[in-house]
């Protein structure tokens, strides 16, 4: 592929959804310095009415535990509905290999906290089929 045809590739966008802004902040500046786009919300209403707005995501980054109310499951149960075949990584320092399997959508990764940006990348590559357009 040629050089203007590889700047003509949209960025991969990412939706990161982490109640702690400071979190949300270090997780985007990695995956930007990776070279994804970034949408970082802070609740799952924000994750819920992105994922509704109709742009795309390449994928969604989850916290599991995300204050009262709504959990990172749910996030990615609604990011499923609408679109079925989203990548799923869930971030937490607080769930077991157990609850995951109960409650993770299918083909999820999970990683744990603290976030290890070596693992996030290699965990959205493999997702996604390689790095983004330009980066390999």
């Amino acid at each position: 592929m040629s050089a203007a045809a590889l700047r003509l590739q949209p960025v991969p966008r990412i939706l990161v959804v982490e109640d702690e802004s400071a979190i949300c902040d270090l997780i985007g500046d990695m995956l930007e310095g990776a070279g994804y786009g970034v949408h970082c919300v802070e609740s799952g209403e924000e994750a819920y009415s992105a994922l509704d707005s109709g742009r795309p995501y390449a994928a969604l980054v989850v916290d599991v535990n995300l204050g009262l109310g709504v959990t990172g499951f749910d996030v990615a149960r609604h990011a499923r509905e609408a679109h079925a075949e989203i990548p799923v990584i869930y971030i937490t320092g607080e769930v077991s290999p157990v609850r995951f399997g109960l409650h993770a959508v299918p083909g999820a990764l999970h990683l744990a906290k603290p976030i290890q940006e070596a693992a996030l990348l290699a965990g959205l590559e493999s997702l996604l089929g390689g790095p983004p357009s330009g980066n390999d």
